[in-house]
């Protein structure tokens, strides 16, 4: 059960870390686009 856990959170981090860095580089083209 507790593996099953970890193994959840662990796929929610990566998934999370991911959207994160897609964000930031529609961001950064954003602002390039803007400058």
């Amino acid at each position: 059960m507790m593996t099953l856990q970890l193994i959840v959170y662990v796929c929610i981090a990566i998934k999370s870390c991911f959207t994160t860095t897609l964000n930031s580089l529609f961001i950064a083209k954003f602002l390039l686009y803007l400058w």
